[in-house]
């Protein structure tokens, strides 16, 4: 690893995430709150599986038909891609490179739990 990645380690903070049990009313509070145009969704383990985002926020509200008061984040999250999980000793310039095409990247510790995100 090299050392202008280890100061980027350390300077990462716990990222604000969701779970699938939460309700919609709290990823959308949480989003508005710090201003995120995304949160990472963590399961049991703490690890990362997907995203709640505005955009599938929308989709969801429009073609589930379902009133916002009774959906949750299991019902409005989208999968997450394996290549937007990289380990805190992966290159900082492939995740980088991975940004061009994607808005988040997440960033995992060995056991493979979330501990860090980088975005646009």
């Amino acid at each position: 690893m090299t050392n202008g990645m280890k100061n980027f380690l350390d300077d990462l903070i716990e990222p604000v995430h969701v779970r699938l049990t939460d309700k919609f009313s709290e990823a959308l509070d949480k989003m508005l709150e710090h201003d995120f145009s995304q949160l990472p969704v963590i399961d049991d383990q703490n690890r990362p599986i997907g995203f709640v985002t505005y955009q599938s926020i929308t989709r969801s509200l429009v073609y589930l038909g379902t009133p916002p008061d009774k959906l949750s984040v299991s019902d409005i999250f989208e999968e997450i891609n394996s290549t937007q999980i990289f380990r805190g000793d992966d290159e900082l310039s492939a995740m980088l490179d991975r940004l061009r095409d994607t808005n988040a990247i997440l960033i995992v510790d060995a056991d493979k739990e979330l501990i860090g995100i980088v975005t646009t």
